[in-house]
Formats: structure tokens, C-alpha cells, sequence
């Protein structure tokens, strides 16, 4: 079957969507002491665009290609910078592995460390 544009036209676009409201209020169990408050949320919108615990994002880094990471945790410290939390992904040439293996085009392995980011 066939559909016309005019029957998603009454539909809610996901931008129409209301935004996740954050989670909780807590203080930092990473402050060491230091009497510093964040905000957890669900999702955040930034300048590049709106991200939601469980995405995938590219950082940028020093090298010729950017890491690849899986958002767990999204905050913002007193300061208000935002930060995040979760695993990282490896490609198959950061690992070494026996020559006869094969691997996806762009296939990524999770790797075990794990690492806050602005």
C-alpha cells in the first residue's frame, strides 16, 4: 500500500516532541570532598544537536579519525559544562588479533575502559 504525505501530516514530528526534564538532583560522588553539585539528565541539547543516554557519539581527538563512545550518564557540573560518561569503542587495528580473522568493514569492539568527557 501506498501512503500519501497527508496522512503523517497530523502526526507529532520527533522535534515537536517535549524534552526529557532532568532526572535528579545529586552531589557529585567524583568530588573527593568537595562540597560540588551536578545535574543528571536523560538527554541534553547542545549547539551540534540533542543527545540521550544510550547514543553513540564520535569524540574528536589528536588523532587522524575520532573515538567512539556509548553516552551512560549525562551532567552538568556547578560550573555548568556538560559532561558524560560510558564505554569506549575500538576499531579492529587497535587490537591485536590473529591474522586470519576477519572483521566487518565497520565493525568496533567494546573496549574495557570507560572515561568522563566534556
Amino acid at each position: 500500500p501506498r501512503r500519501s504525505a497527508a496522512e503523517f501530516a497530523s502526526r507529532r514530528s520527533l522535534a515537536e516532541k517535549p524534552k526529557l526534564q532532568q532526572m535528579v538532583r545529586l552531589s557529585n560522588p567524583d568530588s573527593a570532598g568537595i562540597d560540588e553539585e551536578v545535574v543528571y539528565y536523560e538527554q541534553y541539547c547542545t549547539s551540534v544537536g540533542t543527545f540521550k543516554i544510550g547514543d553513540f557519539v564520535y569524540v574528536q581527538t589528536e588523532k587522524d579519525y575520532p573515538f567512539i563512545a556509548r553516552i551512560d550518564q549525562i551532567w552538568t557540573d556547578a560550573r555548568g559544562k556538560a559532561w558524560f560518561h560510558g564505554p569506549w569503542f575500538i576499531r579492529p587495528f587497535e587490537v591485536e588479533h590473529s591474522p586470519t580473522r576477519t572483521f566487518f568493514v565497520r565493525e568496533v569492539l567494546l573496549s574495557s575502559v570507560q572515561d568522563k568527557n566534556p
